[in-house]
């Protein structure tokens, strides 16, 4: 799967995840794609999102609280990988034991939520052997030290030591002897507690195990939780995964939604239908072609990431790799323009998918190039995809391009608002945002042979004020 994928819609979902757990922070960090090997442990993860998702108001609070549990708890990996190598000090097992603490607290609630909803893998041990190894004194509290329990030598020591210190203060002066006395007494305690504090950690090792997958679990879990409230927010729906036909209906990207919502307008949904072979896209500039492209983009990477998508109803297929070649996402940093970029992540892109099953997303490719050019290689390369194993979806506003595609879209756009009423609004202060207010971002299945849209001479229109300009632009038409 293709890691490096330039999405700021996928880094927005991500970003409004907040796990409360700094492990579950991490796993939404680390968190990666699957493909077609991985559709169990997909449909499982979907499964627990479902769940999640469907619960009433109650269990919902009985969440929260869990998940406020869940902030208490440290990521102690490191500690627990020290803890099989080397002794630990005692601040160390202080941490430790109050991890313990905190997931005897846990484990109930977690059992109660996987029964009530069926939640899989919420159970938790909470390692009562390890909690009573560390609270010998079976005060219950999180405070740890090495108490005198630990080793009758231990509370030898610690009596010699309050008697030598009793004739200090008894005395009011520290003679040689006593000093050296009580610095001898000193290195012995050290030296025990040091000897309790390794035997401490080496009866903790059999624990470790169960402990490291206490924290693997809270931080599934604590993700899950995020995934099913995002669901939740958003109207999300469970994708249905396998086959050979990516479909979405009422297809949205939430990012985008609520910037369109925040300037007054509103994210028309979108329906698309992918199978092999290539599907174009066109449109004039400022059309949508990319957002509808991105969109695909966003919801087929979230349900290989085991999320809800944003559609009303969603048919994903596991792809090997999603590959996205976007001028905006080329490095030119070697000296090649930008078209050049493009045609070396190409090429690195087709030899990715040569007998696998891809989807390879190119948005308005060879634009860099004179259009002429552009426009041949664009149709060159939507024959050459014709055959391959791999769905191809080309946004492009090149005249010709579907005509060897398996299907061919064009984005509405502002083919049904009125430019008079249009010019008005931008008159009256609505400015660019109006047009945007108003782009219909819908996708119109469209003929092989049928042309672009000519929006730009309507967009041009509404926001020149060099009439004389306008003129001139239209005898061109």
């Amino acid at each position: 799967m293709n890691n490096n994928l330039s999405n700021a819609s996928l880094q927005w979902v991500l970003d409004e995840l907040h796990p409360a757990s700094a492990c579950g922070r991490e796993l939404l960090r680390d968190l990666r794609p699957g493909g077609p090997g991985d559709q169990e442990s997909i449909e499982r993860e979907l499964d627990d999102v479902q769940r999640l998702a469907g619960a009433d108001a109650a269990q919902w609070r009985q969440i929260a609280r869990l998940a406020h549990a869940f902030s208490l708890v440290k990521d102690l990996r490191r500690t627990f990988a020290r803890c099989r190598e080397v002794a630990l000090g005692e601040v160390e097992l202080f941490e430790v034991k109050n991890f313990l603490m905190q997931v005897g607290r846990i484990a109930p609630q977690a059992a109660q939520l996987a029964g009530d909803l069926g939640v899989s893998g919420a159970e938790l041990d909470p390692c009562t052997d390890a909690l009573q190894l560390l609270d010998v004194d079976g005060q219950g509290t999180a405070a740890f030290s090495v108490s005198s329990r630990y080793s009758q030598e231990l509370a030898a020591v610690r009596q010699e030591k309050r008697q030598i210190e009793d004739e200090i203060r008894r005395t009011g002066a520290v003679s040689d002897d006593l000093q050296a006395q009580r610095t001898a007494v000193l290195a012995r305690e050290q030296r025990e507690e040091e000897a309790i504090c390794l035997r401490l950690s080496q009866e903790l090792q059999p624990s470790l195990n169960a402990m490291e997958e206490d924290l693997r679990r809270i931080a599934r879990l604590d993700l899950l939780i995020e995934k099913a409230r995002l669901a939740r927010t958003w109207g999300a729906v469970r994708p249905q995964l396998g086959g050979n036909v990516l479909r979405l209906t009422g297809m949205f990207d939430p990012y985008v939604a609520q910037t369109l919502r925040q300037s007054g307008g509103e994210f028309t949904p979108v329906d698309i239908e992918l199978r092999r072979g290539p599907t174009v896209i066109t449109g004039a500039n400022m059309g949508g072609k990319s957002v509808a492209l991105r969109a695909v983009v966003l919801n087929a990477l979230l349900a290989h990431m085991g999320f809800f998508v944003f559609a009303q109803q969603a048919e994903v297929p596991l792809f090997d790799e999603i590959i996205l070649i976007a001028e905006d996402g080329q490095s030119v940093q070697q000296g090649l323009s930008s078209f050049g970029a493009e045609i070396t992540a190409l090429d690195n892109a087709l030899t990715r998918c040569r007998g696998r099953f891809c989807l390879l997303v190119l948005d308005e490719f060879a634009r860099g190039t004179n259009p002429e050019e552009g426009r041949r290689i664009v149709s060159a390369l939507v024959r050459y995809l014709a055959d391959k194993n791999s769905i191809a979806l080309l946004a492009t506003h090149y005249d010709g391009a579907a005509r060897y595609a398996a299907a061919h879209y064009q984005v509405a756009g502002l083919r049904d608002v009125d430019p008079a009423a249009l010019k008005r609004e931008i008159e009256a202060g609505g400015g660019f945002q109006a047009i945007r207010r108003h782009m219909d971002y819908r996708l119109l299945p469209a003929g092989a042979f049928d042309e672009c849209p000519r929006s730009a001479l309507t967009i041009c229109r509404l926001l020149l004020t060099q009439k004389d300009l306008i003129e001139v632009i239209e005898e061109g038409y």
